[in-house]
């Protein structure tokens, strides 16, 4: 680990940390240290890193936005994770398209292009997220999706590629990307669209109002949960089976909206995984449903 670290130092490649968790970089504030955190300058900079890193491959490496929909275990995490939302250079702006650095939150870039009377990205407002995560998981909201006014982007593979794909190479679907999961993306071209700022801010305004309502965003939390199967909505198939407010210890599900489960204080990544097979297995039973997680797990 130490020669990934005086690298990083040595090539001024950004910032690197070895006294963090994941309880500090997740929002829903459960898991366990981290032995090497490292926040790249640049995009330039990541994959120089990253190609010096597949030389060797000799520890686990995860990539991470905001944190905001990922359960780590409260265990020690042997490995490497990168994160890149203190990249100093985020957007570039050009005609009708915006190149976006994966790192940057969904609410930067929206806030961003408001300003400049253009929009495309507004019913996603308020979704805690990145650029790269949203496009991973095709987050949506209001039935639109990121990927609706994607034009390409750029990644790198595990050979140490750094590979253009257009949207048309890609398939998407509800909550789904056929991007391989060892596949890093770096930046994402997006179409951008006329908007009058004071329209732009009325809409935003109404959304974080109907998240407020809606959604427990007062405590820790990664997001929604459970992926809606097929003709069901899960919050309802939780409530039918009255696990709403359930809990184990401070892993509890939320009773302002059962597709989100909270940290009430100090829950550790047990409980939490504990709880989310109970909810599985009850509607499994009772509607013979098998819900699928939307969350990512961290060293399970």
């Amino acid at each position: 680990m130490k020669k990934y670290e005086e690298y990083i130092k040595k090539n001024k490649l950004g910032e690197v940390y070895n006294n963090k968790s994941f309880k500090d970089i997740t929002t829903i504030k459960i898991g366990g240290k981290i032995m090497m955190l490292y926040y790249p300058n640049s995009i330039e900079s990541f994959v120089l890193f990253y190609k010096y890193y597949l030389l060797f491959k000799d520890y686990k490496i995860v990539i991470i936005g905001n944190g905001s929909n990922i359960l780590a275990n409260s265990k020690t995490f042997n490995g490497i994770v990168v994160c890149f939302k203190k990249c100093i250079c985020k957007y570039f702006l050009y005609k009708n398209t915006i190149t976006i650095n994966s790192g940057v939150l969904i609410m930067d870039v929206i806030n961003y292009l408001k300003d400049k009377n253009l929009g495309g990205f507004e019913k996603l407002s308020y979704i805690p997220a990145t650029i790269g995560g949203m496009i991973k998981m095709n987050a949506s909201c209001y039935n639109v999706n990121i990927s609706d006014n994607l034009v390409s982007l750029k990644g790198i593979n595990e050979k140490g590629e750094v590979i253009l794909y257009k949207k048309e190479d890609l398939v998407f679907k509800y909550r789904y990307c056929n991007i391989d999961d060892n596949f890093i993306i770096l930046e994402c071209v997006f179409n951008v669209y006329y908007n009058d700022k004071e329209n732009i801010k009325k809409e935003i305004n109404n959304i974080k109002q109907n998240r407020l309502t809606k959604y427990p965003l007062d405590k820790y939390n990664a997001g929604s949960t459970f992926k809606n199967p097929i003709g069901f909505k899960a919050w309802e198939l939780i409530d039918k089976i009255g696990l709403r407010g359930f809990n184990i210890n401070d892993a509890c599900v939320s009773t302002k909206h059962s597709n989100f489960l909270i940290n009430n204080k100090s829950s550790n990544s047990e409980d939490m995984y504990n709880l989310i097979k109970i909810i599985k297995k009850k509607v499994k039973k009772e509607f013979n449903v098998i819900l699928e997680i939307e969350w990512i797990f961290i060293n399970f």
